[in-house]
């Protein structure tokens, strides 16, 4: 959660999933409490949602910071090509020529690109989510296969 909006415990979310997903009567979990989505404005990229049980700017304030969670089975699939991070985070990296290079820990945007974080053997290395890098991501295997551009692992 980014921060509150307005007095009545309404609140801006930048969302993670698509943002088809959120709609009034969705249930979510917010700091470790089950709540309804009561109502969805859409603001660019955010998201101003107001929850039950979050009645005022205080209530939203203390939940700043906060993951708005949402079950798998309301998710729906990503899309062709498209992954949750949730999804991603724990696989392994190795490249195209078999060096394992770690497991992804988080993933976070840019402005042009996702970009993943690898806890490699000797500290993290971030991995552009840039077809140029990322030739395979396999679910089932949990790995991801890269391709080692030069400057790309410290050569």
């Amino acid at each position: 959660m980014l921060g509150p909006w307005g007095v009545r415990g309404d609140f801006k979310i930048e969302p993670l999933a698509d943002r088809d997903r959120f709609r009034p009567g969705l249930a979510v979990t917010l700091a470790g409490t089950t709540h309804t989505v009561e109502r969805v404005n859409a603001a660019s990229r955010q998201l101003r949602l107001k929850l039950n049980n979050v009645d005022d700017r205080d209530a939203a304030t203390a939940l700043r910071g906060e993951y708005l969670l949402v079950a798998e089975a309301d998710l729906g699939p990503a899309g062709e090509g498209r992954y949750y991070r949730f999804q991603l985070v724990g696989l392994r990296v190795v490249t195209t020529t078999g060096e394992d290079i770690g497991e992804i820990t988080d993933v976070f945007a840019t402005g042009s690109n996702d970009v993943f974080v690898v806890k490699a053997e000797d500290g993290e290395v971030l991995i552009p989510a840039v077809d140029d890098v990322v030739q395979e991501i396999d679910l089932e295997a949990g790995k991801v296969t890269i391709e080692a551009i030069p400057g790309l692992l410290g050569d």
